[in-house]
């Protein structure tokens, strides 16, 4: 019994001592652990992107929500990044529109572009939105959108270009044929790029197509080729580029069908 009171008595001793003692000075703590900085989660968000290869299942759904959690934590942690808030939010958007998780990524696209006024990412942003607007059958609001992208301080040139493009799509949807062709002819001549050029003039071709002037589509298509024709013969990256993009031009197929198609009515009415 008398055993049993002193180590009853130590151990209250001890945890007195405990309560009442202080802490050590900072300098014999040791080193504390480190946060993980915005850009260090932008890499581990990266590492676990590449890691999604070959994954199934709930291995896969785990590692996704791993990796859309490590994305979200850059912008829960270092709010004041406003960079690094609008990408790891933007990465998240595409991340979820390509699972087809749309309401998920408007989430995510609309933080980005919040976080990332006056950057590429609100313009990147804007874009997207637009795209899940025009898909959804919203289509006065994508208009808005594209139409946005256009004029923000942070818009690459080629995003404008793009924009400019879909705007163009999007115009006709909404039965604003005049708008669309305008849309595409300044586009097609002050593209930045052959590419887009030529896709703003393979529009203006199919919208002509699609009103039965066949006549009027071939000279587009004349008019395209004639302008590109000194890039497309580069003896160049640039130049076979622009080869393959004349050719795939949709209103070629288009154009050849709708000539035969005309060719065939006119003998049956014979």
């Amino acid at each position: 019994m008398r055993l049993a009171a002193h180590s009853v008595a130590v151990v209250v001793a001890c945890v007195a001592l405990a309560l009442h003692a202080r802490p050590l000075p900072a300098s014999l703590q040791g080193p504390k652990p480190t946060p993980q900085t915005a850009q260090q989660l932008l890499e581990r968000a990266a590492r676990l992107r590449s890691g999604l290869s070959g994954l199934e299942g709930a291995a896969l759904f785990r590692a996704r929500q791993e990796l859309l959690s490590t994305l979200r934590s850059v912008r829960e942690n270092y709010p004041a990044d406003k960079l690094a808030a609008a990408q790891a939010a933007f990465l998240a958007g595409e991340l979820l529109r390509a699972w087809n998780e749309p309401r998920s990524a408007q989430r995510e696209f609309e933080q980005a572009r919040e976080a990332g006024r006056g950057t590429e990412f609100e313009a990147r942003s804007s874009m997207e939105l637009a795209h899940l607007q025009r898909r959804s059958g919203r289509l006065e609001q994508a208009l808005a959108g594209y139409t946005a992208v256009l004029t923000l301080d942070g818009s690459p040139p080629g995003l404008v270009d793009a924009a400019r493009l879909w705007l163009g799509r999007v115009q006709l949807d909404l039965g604003r044929r005049d708008e669309a062709r305008s849309t595409w002819w300044e586009l097609g001549r002050a593209g930045r790029s052959p590419k887009i050029r030529i896709d703003a003039y393979d529009e203006l071709a199919l919208e002509a197509i699609s009103r039965g002037d066949l006549e009027g589509a071939a000279g587009i298509l004349d008019l395209c080729r004639r302008q590109l024709h000194a890039q497309s013969m580069q003896d160049s990256q640039l130049g076979r580029d622009v080869c393959a993009a004349l050719d795939r031009m949709r209103c070629v197929h288009a154009l050849q069908d709708s000539v035969r198609e005309r060719t065939r009515h006119v003998r049956v009415l014979k």
